[in-house]
C-alpha cells in the first residue's frame, strides 16, 4: 500500500525539528535513516496531528493516535530513548515514555472543537476525539442555546 501526501507546509516544520534534535543529540548512530521513514510518516499525516517520538542510538519510532505502537513499547524494547511529543506546531521533550503516550492520547481526545458560529474566537469547553461525537454535542448545543455552532478539526488547521 502506498502513503499520499496530505501536508504540504508543515512537514518541513516537524520535520526539521526532528532533524534538529537528532542532530543536537548525535544520534541515531545507527539505523540513520529511520529519519527518512519519520519524513515520509510525517508526510502522511493532517497538516496539525500530533504524534510522538523517539530517537535513541538504535534509530527512531514515530508513533501516532490510534496506531499500534507505543512509546511505552519502544521503552520496553530499547534502553537509551528520549521521548517527545509534536503538539502540532512545535516538539517537547517527554520526561518518561508513558508521559508522551498519555499527552498524545490528550490531543487525541480533543482533535475536534466545537465554537459558536458567530463567535467563533470563543470556543467552548466541549471537544471530542471523533467528528460523529463533536457533531452530536455541535446539535445538542444549537437545541440548549439556539445558536448556530460549528465543529473544528484542529489537526487540520480548520
Amino acid at each position: 500500500m502506498q502513503c499520499k501526501p496530505k501536508q504540504t507546509t508543515d512537514i518541513s516544520r516537524a520535520h526539521a525539528a526532528l532533524l534538529a534534535e537528532a542532530t543536537r543529540l548525535g544520534w541515531p548512530t545507527h539505523f540513520v535513516t529511520d529519519l527518512d521513514h519519520d519524513a515520509r510518516a510525517i508526510a502522511t499525516m493532517a497538516p496539525h496531528e500530533p504524534f510522538v517520538w523517539a530517537i535513541g542510538a538504535h534509530g527512531t519510532h514515530i508513533g501516532r493516535s490510534g496506531r499500534q505502537i507505543t512509546m511505552r513499547m519502544v521503552s520496553d524494547s530499547f534502553t537509551d530513548c528520549r521521548f517527545y511529543v509534536w503538539d502540532g506546531y512545535r516538539l517537547h521533550e517527554a520526561p518518561t515514555a508513558s508521559d508522551a503516550d498519555s499527552r498524545l492520547a490528550w490531543f487525541a481526545a480533543r482533535r475536534y472543537q466545537v465554537a459558536c458560529a458567530r463567535r467563533t474566537a470563543s470556543f467552548i469547553p466541549y471537544a471530542a476525539a471523533t467528528e460523529s461525537e463533536s457533531r452530536e454535542i455541535q446539535r445538542d448545543a444549537e437545541l440548549r442555546l439556539g445558536e448556530a455552532f460549528i465543529v473544528r478539526d484542529t489537526w487540520e488547521g480548520k
